[in-house]
C-alpha cells in the first residue's frame, strides 16, 4: 500500500502550507497550534488555482 506524499509549499505566503497528494487528489493545509486547518480539498489539476 503506498502512503501519503506530504511537501511543504514554496512561496510567501502568511502561513507555513503543505499538500497532501494521494494519486490525482490533492489536500492544502497548515498547522495551527495543534490543529490541522484543511484549506481545500481536490484533483490536481484544480487544487492549486482554487485555494489561493
Amino acid at each position: 500500500m503506498k502512503s501519503f506524499v506530504i511537501k511543504k509549499i514554496k512561496g510567501s505566503y502568511s502561513k507555513e502550507y503543505y499538500r497532501l497528494r494521494k494519486g490525482k487528489y490533492r489536500a492544502i493545509f497548515f498547522l495551527e497550534s495543534e490543529d490541522i486547518k484543511v484549506v481545500y480539498i481536490g484533483k490536481r489539476e484544480e487544487v492549486y488555482d482554487k485555494w489561493q
